[in-house]
């Protein structure tokens, strides 16, 4: 375990470890006021009437491109420079968009409301069905076809055909918890926060999980992970 200083920020939503090394990108969405902290910059203001809820970064080209989505359907998309707006897919979402992922610099899937999924190949947007209608607060994609997605109820699901099909993760047996915020994997390993201060751990490919609480002290909702390898992953909720 470690504690990061976030320099009194809270409510952090969103946590990726970065393709670029030694970097990690928060975002908050605390008195609608969006903010992504970053070791050596900040960008706060993106705008001021709405609330972001996932992040999720891309190495393109050695140029850091960190991807935000949220409330009106919107994506945003910062290169350490310039944020601008990516094709959200409006007809799509009927509310906010929760997580985001980009496992390559072309590609975003995004998760919300309903059981709601899209995916943004850099010129349209198609809609993906889940097989649920719970809110979905998180989504792991490591390939074109292999996804993981986490919400509301315990809800958890994988697809490894893209889509087509899904399995569901049966988390039922495991106490303490209701709500699943935000998935992260490497390797083996498979993250999944929750509420109540608790985390789902599974080091063996997904096959098995068990519940944890990081803190015995804490226990608020934790919604945000970021993994760095196997061994190495971070936590934030409402308190920072």
């Amino acid at each position: 375990r470690m504690d990061v200083n976030t320099d009194g920020l809270n409510d952090y939503v969103s946590v990726v470890g970065s393709p670029v090394s030694g970097v990690a990108t928060f975002a908050r969405s605390p008195n609608a006021n969006a903010t992504l902290v970053n070791p050596g910059w900040v960008v706060s203001g993106l705008d001021t009437s709405m609330n972001f809820n996932g992040v999720s970064t891309v190495n393109d080209a050695g140029t850091l491109k960190t991807y935000v989505v949220g409330e009106n359907r919107t994506i945003l998309v910062f290169d350490g420079t310039t944020i601008s707006t990516v094709n959200s897919g409006r007809g799509l979402f009927r509310d906010w968009m929760r997580a985001a992922a980009v496992p390559n610099t072309s590609t975003v899937y995004a998760v919300g409301g309903d059981g709601q999924m899209m995916k943004y190949d850099g010129s349209s947007t198609t809609s993906i069905t889940t097989g649920t209608t719970e809110l979905l607060n998180g989504i792991s994609v490591v390939s074109a076809t292999d996804f993981l997605i986490v919400g509301l109820n315990k809800t958890a699901k994988r697809t490894t055909n893209g889509g087509t099909d899904w399995s569901t993760i049966d988390l039922s047996s495991l106490s303490g918890f209701t709500a699943l915020y935000e998935v992260v994997r490497s390797g083996s390993t498979g993250v999944i926060t929750a509420d109540s201060g608790r985390i789902c751990l599974s080091t063996n490919s997904l096959g098995t999980w068990s519940v944890v609480q990081p803190d015995t002290g804490y226990t608020g909702a934790l919604f945000a992970a970021g993994i760095k390898d196997a061994n190495t992953f971070m936590v934030g909720g409402q308190t920072g």
